[in-house]
Parts: C-alpha cells; structure tokens; sequence
C-alpha cells in the first residue's frame, strides 16, 4: 500500500510538471543583423529570413541545429552569379516553456533566453501569439492547385508566365512546385524567366539544380546553373 501511495505521488509529481512545462509552449527566433540575403536552417529545414529575421513559435524542447546561409551575387545586374556561403553553424538548447534569441553579426551568434511570448487562446486551433509572427511557409494546397489551375486557363505562355510572376512575388515555393509551375509551359525561353523569378522565392536552392531535367535544350539548363552559381 505504502509503494502504490509513493507510485501515484512520483506520477501526479510528473503530470504536474508536465502541465506547467507543456510540449510546445517555446520560441526560437533568429536575427541577422547584417545587411544582405539570408536564409536559416532549423534541423535541415530551409527557412528565408525574411526582413533579416526567423521566428518559430510552438516548439518543442531540444537542441536546435543552426546554419545561416548567406545569398550573394558575384556582379552586377540579374544575370550575375549567386553564391550561397554558410556564415554560421552551431546549435542551441531551447529549454521548456522559454523564448531563445538568436542574433547573428559580424562578431558571431549571440543566445539569450527570456520568458515565453504571451498567447492568445481562441475559440479553436492552436493559440495564436501576440505580436509574434510564425515562419512563412511555402505555398500549399488549394492555393498552388489555383496558380496551376489559373495558368492553364491562358492558351499564350506569356500570360502564364504574368500570372505566375504574381503569385511568387507573395508566396514562398519548393523546387518541386516550380518544377511543376515550368511544366505548364511551352517554350524555353519562358521556362527560363520563370526559373530566374521563382528562385528568389524558393525554401530550398539547394535543390534547384533539378530543375535543369525540365528544359527541352541542354543551353537553357546551362543557363539556369550559371544564374544560381
């Protein structure tokens, strides 16, 4: 009888700890305070720091692998080589129920942990945070079928490539997505513009050499690599 009361004690010990340190209650946020294009990976996901700044709220506990990738163009103009040099790597530990700042400079990476940010508890879904912004994300969905769906509407690739133009200058899209979004064309030369748009737009570059399969002439594809390299 003694060892059931000191069982249930150790499990009401555990449930108590965990309701007041619940599993995604913490924050990462990451800011480069550098003039320049980044991107930041979080655990192998790619993510654009938009405005110099990466926020994921909703987090589980752990240790959280860190690089930042800086995107820059060796040369003038749009036709100038990218070069994506990785400026940080590290990690960092995010405790339960904590905000984790990151803030990366010319000096290296800076951590600081601070109370959570405060939540609002609507009706339903999961608890919007109050002047905290979660990560973009690509775009998904209804919203790609649209796009798709939009581009095949128009018989001339030149407004296809208008309407895609459109949406990437207000979406976030994967490889995979442009490499869907250049199939509904049918010419080169429009394959092209719209591969130099998206990349601005994509969550992973790193991928993009992919996209030279989806060419009908091996000079396109070259000169697609040579755009991103």
């Amino acid at each position: 009888m003694k060892k059931m009361i000191t069982l249930l004690s150790v499990l009401f010990a555990v449930v108590a700890t965990a309701a007041a340190f619940p599993y995604g209650s913490s924050a990462l946020e990451i800011q480069v305070q550098e003039f320049g294009r980044y991107s930041i990976e979080v655990n192998g996901q790619t993510y654009p720091a938009v405005h110099g700044t990466l926020q994921l709220d909703q987090l589980h506990p752990g240790h959280y692998n860190i690089r930042v990738v800086r995107h820059e163009r060796r040369g003038r103009g749009n036709g100038a080589p990218v070069v994506h040099r990785t400026v940080y790597r590290g990690g960092v530990f995010v405790p339960h129920n904590s905000f984790v700042r990151g803030q990366f400079n010319r000096n290296g990476m800076r951590f600081e942990q601070s109370a959570p940010p405060r939540f609002n508890q609507g009706q339903r879904g999961t608890p919007e945070p109050v002047g905290y912004m979660a990560a973009p994300q690509v775009m998904h969905g209804r919203a790609f079928d649209g796009l798709i769906g939009a581009m095949r509407s128009s018989p001339f690739d030149r407004s296809k490539l208008e309407i895609a133009e459109a949406a990437l200058r207000n979406n976030l899209v994967t490889t995979r997505q442009v490499s869907m979004i250049m199939r509904e064309f049918s010419f080169d030369r429009y394959r092209l513009d719209v591969a130099k748009f998206a990349y601005e737009s994509c969550v992973d570059p790193e991928n993009y050499f992919r996209l030279s399969q989806e060419f009908t002439f091996d000079s396109n594809a070259r000169a697609l690599m040579r755009y991103i390299h």
